[in-house]
C-alpha cells in the first residue's frame, strides 16, 4: 500500500517540509535570506525580518503589512504566528524561542506550557473565563484559543495544533485563524462564520489515505483552553 497525499498540518512541520527544518548546518540546499541560531535547538531559517503587528480586528490585508497574504510570505508563516499577531516567517513553533523543542506527540499541557513561555497567558476552556479575565486583567492584547487533533499511528498522522484568534475585544464574537501555509479566514472548516469556537465544526478531511482504500481519514481539532497574548510582551520563532 501507498500513501496517496500528504498530510495537511496547521500548526506542526510536517516531516516532509525541507523549507523550515531547523538545521544543525546551513550549508544545505535550502537557501533563505539567513539563519537564526537559537540555543539548544539549532538554525531556524527565517524569510524576512520579524513583523509585529497591531491588533486591529479581522484584516487580513494589513495584519503584519500583509504578511499572511499570498503576496509576500504566507507559506512561512502558520496559525501560531497569525493567532500571536507576528509575522516571524519563520513558521513559528511554541516556545522555540526559549529553546524549547515540542515533542512528536504532545500533551495538551506540553502545548500551553510551551506558549506560556513565549509570553502568552493561560486563561481556562470556557469563554465565560475569558470574559472574567478581560473584566478583571484585561489590557493591550487579544485573546486566542488552542486546538489540538490526536495523532494515527495506523496511518502516520502526526498530532498538530491549531490557534484561532479572536477579532473582538468587546463582545468575543468574531474569530478567524491561518490554516498552516494556507489563507487567513474567519471562517470553520464548514464554512460558517465562528461566532464561538466551542461551537464551530473543527473536523477536517484529509481524503484518501492509502491508494487501494477509498477510506478518507478524518480529522478533529478539540478545543483545549483560552489564551490571552499581551500587546509588545510575546516574541516567537
Amino acid at each position: 500500500m501507498v500513501l496517496k497525499r500528504d498530510f495537511k498540518y496547521s500548526g506542526i512541520i510536517p516531516d516532509n517540509d525541507i523549507l523550515h527544518f531547523v538545521r544543525e548546518r546551513t550549508d544545505s540546499e535550502v537557501n533563505p535570506p539567513y539563519y537564526v541560531y537559537v540555543p539548544d535547538i539549532g538554525n531556524i531559517a527565517q524569510y524576512s525580518d520579524t513583523i509585529f503587528g497591531l491588533f486591529r480586528g479581522y484584516d487580513p490585508e494589513n495584519d503584519c503589512d500583509g504578511y499572511f497574504m499570498p503576496s509576500k510570505f504566507q507559506e512561512h508563516n502558520n496559525c501560531y504566528a497569525y493567532a500571536c499577531q507576528i509575522a516571524s516567517n519563520t513558521y513559528a513553533q511554541p516556545g522555540r524561542m526559549s529553546g524549547y523543542k515540542l515533542s512528536r506527540k504532545f500533551l495538551d499541557a506540553e502545548i500551553i506550557s510551551a506558549a506560556q513561555k513565549d509570553g502568552l497567558i493561560n486563561i481556562g476552556d470556557s469563554i465565560d473565563k475569558v470574559k472574567d479575565f478581560n473584566r478583571n486583567n484585561g489590557g493591550l492584547g487579544h485573546y486566542v484559543c488552542l486546538l489540538i487533533s490526536e495523532s494515527n499511528s495506523q496511518y502516520g498522522l502526526r498530532s498538530d495544533y491549531h490557534w484561532v484568534r479572536c477579532d473582538d475585544n468587546s463582545n468575543f464574537g468574531k474569530w478567524s485563524y491561518k490554516m498552516g501555509t494556507g489563507m487567513v479566514t474567519n471562517l470553520d472548516f464548514e464554512g460558517k462564520l465562528i461566532s464561538d469556537p466551542s461551537e464551530a465544526n473543527w473536523s477536517f478531511n484529509q481524503g484518501p489515505v492509502l491508494s487501494d482504500e477509498v477510506f478518507s481519514l478524518s480529522v478533529v481539532y478539540k478545543l483545549v483552553t483560552y489564551m490571552f497574548v499581551p500587546g509588545g510582551r510575546v516574541n516567537i520563532i
